[in-house]
């Protein structure tokens, strides 16, 4: 018994849908029809990325565009089916000096009835052109002077032709008017000052039956008929005195010529000349070739066929000549050919041939696939999604052992394998690999279409086995396909459920409810391990602990009594403890590179808006100036930062798209439209939803900076729209994303802050339901509601099992969600997470105020009524801040102001003026207010503490408050 097999990783290797040519075919019918079989449809399409070329006309548009200069430069051309060119069909001609320089890859097919005869396929190759697997039959009349290669015509070739073939007929029939011109015929292609150090010619033979006739030359013209069955070769050292010198003019390898020339060449008197023929080619110099041969059976390339004696002879300079017939279909006879994958002599039946271009129907050696039968699964139900990804995802497994039954065989390229499964009991293997607590396992992908349904394997090994005494043939395992059990003539791919699209009502309401128990899990889970009293403890960590507060900040959580302060507290004195290099950049071993990026400058800002507090100075930091500079913008998105226009965007808009934290920056640089037009442009650039290895996280943080502007620029609109339907499309079964060899929280987490930011109800939206499962269902697969945390996710990219970036990320997205549809439980909250102008309670508010408070030798008796009226606003705001946020404030101007107002009008509710608030005061007001006393203009005005215009019992009340310290300011 003779056993093949495949060794697979010990990671899971994709087994998905079969390729054009499925082999299921075979089990519907015997099929044994060429895989060349030519195709009927056009598919040259330059302008749409397809440079294909399935049918004739496809040809002519290809040698029509490279004559009208095209290159192709880094470009692949494809050939996707064999050609037979019709007689007298037009395929387009090539002018002398058109050059390719792209790859023309044959892909084993062949171009038959090739009749142009001024140009080969193409006219010059260009020093990048590449020709390979490709085999061209032609039938050629040339009657023009010049030089011509099947492959490419131009002595200034130096590009690369490889597992190339030239088969057929040519005939040539020149004038040559008195030696003024000249033929050079080669069956491959010219090689003419190649400097390459690789080979110009490699892997290709020529078969060809050449007729040719030259007359009217002069009488030394030998040279005027020149015939090479392959290509020239005339590199050489020579010793110049003390000097070796290196003339590169080409390199071959592992090619052979055969076929049958008739040559004769006259002069203008009528004499006989001997032509100028080569069996391979004119190889000047043995060291710049290795492997050809030339097959010098008597009738074939030993002489020239019709020419009189002496005239005659064929030249194989520094090429090996063949000259025994079994000698020529012997493999041994080849040194150098690699005969495992290029070169095959079926058995030694025939000369050498290249196996991409043999495609027998009864091959020696045949490739099998391994087709294993498994049970049809559908995709679970969501009611059954509570025990976690794990979980969810073992109901994917197989269970079902695998036995002999479950195996069948069949030809990789449509063999019938039907006598040799009878004759040498040919089937399929399948053995565990696994060992120690590594597991083996078959499982369904996450997918129920596309290319990436199917079904993948971990720690098997699949082959084939036969007894090789009851058999000629070789066979080789190919790969492994999973099919249906009930129906094996289908691919195995998970079936869906039924319920895409549909939610109701019932499950919303839940949603909402899972939603914010989420949250709190989540947020809860951080304070418990991060006691307000931990920030002063782990500074290293407050950077990265900025998201959280951040995050439960917006949620509206319940966090404890100063805990926000408390971190305040301590980020305040990191920042301010922090160091800059001479380019101005803050310098700190906790964030990544050792260098603030726009990002960092972003965490930091965005957590501080969020509780209250100025992004503007942080320890004396302005975070939001960076987000202004555009070179250090540039520089993060150049280095360690990519999402760098992301932060700066989305930091600049944190208090509203209409707010400005730099009115004069603003203006000068004008960055939004800037990034918003830049952002917009690459919106949907790095992930089309078929990418699992990234997954959409980055494409749709970028996104979120630009869903502000959604539904008012159009650009923005076209990139969300364009990149939900990537997402939508690249959902799984769950709703959810695999990204990084895991169901990804991440990235499902920033799909759905990216999609609710534009206000799209993601408990509803219809696209992004798949099988009956959400975004907010496949969020909820990875919390335990009944315990209150997380279930642990698998895969390299957690290693530790919890969910990483994802227990903040996760919370955004739900709040993302709830804030969309008016469901958050932060009060008055905006639409969208990233949008903080509805935090009222902020020190924001108080420093714009004493920004535009005047300048104090500007206040005057006319105006004081006004600066009056903004240091009352500015009291307003500033009276609801807590301690800390008001010791965060430098109120030196307003102080000043405050002054200035008391020397022009004196203190409020220090009705008898004697600079001090206190009982005699309130006495004469509730005197005036029961008839008992009059007040002047200026009494009254400062008995009306909160400036409606009447005296009455409320200024008393706010006066006894800020007596005994209820009120700090009147």
């Amino acid at each position: 018994m003779k056993k093949r097999w495949k060794i697979t990783s010990m990671l899971a290797v994709f087994c998905l849908l079969f390729s054009l040519f499925s082999p299921f075919a075979v089990l519907a019918e015997n099929n044994n029809a060429s895989l060349a079989q030519a195709q009927t449809t056009n598919s040259w399409d330059p302008d749409n990325g397809s440079y294909k070329i399935s049918t004739v006309e496809d040809l002519k548009r290809f040698r029509n565009a490279v004559n009208g200069g095209n290159t192709f430069a880094e470009t692949t051309v494809t050939l996707e089916s064999s050609l037979e060119i019709p007689e007298g069909g037009d395929i387009g001609s090539i002018e002398t000096g058109k050059s390719f320089d792209g790859t023309f890859n044959g892909q084993g097919y062949t171009i038959s009835g090739f009749a142009d005869s001024d140009s080969g396929l193409v006219n010059t190759l260009g020093k990048d052109g590449v020709i390979t697997d490709t085999k061209m039959v032609v039938n050629l009349n040339i009657t023009k002077t010049g030089t011509y290669g099947i492959f490419a015509n131009s002595q200034g070739n130096s590009g690369i032709v490889t597992k190339c073939a030239a088969e057929g007929n040519v005939k040539i029939d020149v004038d040559a008017e008195g030696g003024s011109n000249s033929v050079a015929f080669y069956g491959i292609a010219p090689v003419y000052l190649s400097g390459r150090e690789t080979d110009n010619i490699a892997d290709c033979y020529s078969n060809l039956n050449i007729d040719a006739k030259v007359i009217n030359v002069g009488q030394y013209g030998n040279n005027q008929l020149t015939i090479m069955g392959i290509a020239g070769c005339q590199s050489y050292k020579r010793q110049m005195g003390a000097i070796e010198r290196e003339f590169k003019n080409g390199r071959m390898s592992n090619c052979y010529a055969t076929g049958t020339i008739n040559a004769s060449l006259t002069t203008t008197a009528g004499n006989a000349l001997q032509p100028n023929v080569f069996g391979v080619g004119d190889v000047k110099d043995a060291n710049y070739v290795s492997g050809l041969y030339c097959d010098t059976t008597e009738g074939h390339l030993d002489k020239i066929q019709n020419a009189a004696a002496g005239t005659d002879t064929i030249k194989t300079p520094n090429v090996s000549v063949i000259s025994d017939a079994q000698a020529l279909v012997n493999a041994s006879s080849y040194a150098g050919f690699d005969f495992d994958t290029v070169w095959t002599t079926k058995s030694d039946t025939v000369m050498p041939v290249l196996q991409s271009q043999s495609k027998s129907e009864d091959p020696m050696n045949i490739s099998v696939d391994v087709l294993v039968k498994v049970p049809q699964k559908v995709v679970p139900d969501k009611s059954t999604a509570t025990e976690g990804p794990v979980r969810l995802f073992a109901q994917l497994e197989i269970t079902d052992k695998i036995g002999d039954d479950d195996l069948m065989v069949v030809g990789a390229n449509g063999e019938d394998l039907t006598k040799y499964i009878q004759n040498c009991g040919l089937k399929g293997t399948i053995t565990s690999t696994a060992v120690g607590s590594l597991k083996s396992k078959i499982y369904y992908t996450d997918r129920t279409q596309g290319e990436r349904a199917g079904v993948k394997y971990e720690n098997y090994r699949f082959g084939i086995d036969y007894d090789d005494s009851k058999t000629d043939r070789t066979f080789e395992f190919n790969s492994v396909k999973f099919v249906n059990k009930d129906d094996p003539t289908q691919t195995a791919a998970l079936k869906g459920n039924g319920k895409d699209g549909t939610v109701t009502e019932a499950e919303v309401t839940g949603n909402i409810l899972k939603s914010k128990q989420a949250i709190k899990i989540l947020m809860d889970k951080f304070v418990v391990d991060n006691p307000a009293e931990s920030f002063e403890q782990k500074k290293n960590q407050l950077i990265s602990n900025c998201w959280y507060i951040m995050t439960m900040a917006r949620c509206g959580y319940a966090a404890p009594e100063g805990y926000y302060d408390s971190f305040y507290k301590a980020l305040s004195s990191y920042m301010a403890s922090l160091e800059k290099n001479p380019w101005g950049d803050l310098i700190s071993p906790d964030v990544t590179g050792g260098i603030f990026s726009i990002g960092d400058y972003f965490k930091v800002a965005g957590a501080v808006t969020a509780i209250g507090y100025d992004p503007r100075s942080v320890g004396g930091v302005d975070c939001i100036a960076p987000m202004y500079d555009y070179d250090k913008i540039k520089e993060d998105a150049s280095t360690n930062n990519y999402t760098a226009k992301f932060y700066a965007l989305i930091g600049l808009d944190l208090f509203g798209t209409s707010y400005n934290f730099d009115n004069e920056q603003a203006s000068v640089t004008d960055m939004r439209n800037k990034l918003l037009t830049e952002l917009a442009e690459n919106a949907n650039k790095n992930w089309t939803g078929d990418d699992e290895t990234n997954g959409p996280d980055m494409a749709f943080m970028l996104f979120t900076a630009l869903a502000p502007y959604y539904n008012t620029n159009q650009d923005a609109k076209e990139a969300g729209d364009k990149l939900f339907e990537s997402a939508q499309r690249g959902q799984d079964c769950f709703g959810g994303y695999y990204a990084l060899d895991v169901y990804n929280p991440a990235s499902l987490a920033q799909v759905m802050i990216g999609s609710a930011a534009t206000g799209m109800d993601i408990f509803r939206e219809a696209a992004y339901i798949k099988n009956g499962y959400s975004l907010i269902d496949a969020a909820n697969i990875f919390i335990n509601f009944d315990k209150k945390t997380t279930f642990p996710v698998q895969g390299d990219a957690y290693a530790d099992g919890n969910l990483g970036v994802a227990n903040y990320q996760l919370p955004q997205g739900y709040e993302s969600a709830l804030r969309a549809i008016g469901e958050s439980d932060y009060q008055n909250a905006s639409d969208r997470f990233y949008d903080m102008s509805d935090v009222k309670i902020s020190t924001i508010a108080v420093n714009d105020l004493i920004s535009a408070l005047p300048a104090v030798d500007s206040i005057t008796n006319e105006n004081i009524e006004a600066v009056e009226a903004q240091s009352n606003a500015v009291a307003e705001k500033w009276n609801v801040l807590s301690e800390a946020q008001k010791n965060s404030i430098n109120t030196e101007t307003w102080d000043a102001v405050k002054a200035k107002i008391l020397s022009l009008r004196g203190m409020k509710g220090d009705v008898n003026q004697d600079q001090v608030v206190d009982a005699k005061d309130v006495t004469r007001i509730n005197q005036y207010i029961v008839g008992a006393r009059e007040l002047s203009d200026t009494e009254f005005t400062l008995a009306d503490v909160n400036n409606d215009g009447v005296v009455d019992a409320k200024d008393v009340t706010r006066i006894q408050q800020h007596i005994v310290g209820l009120r700090s300011e009147l």
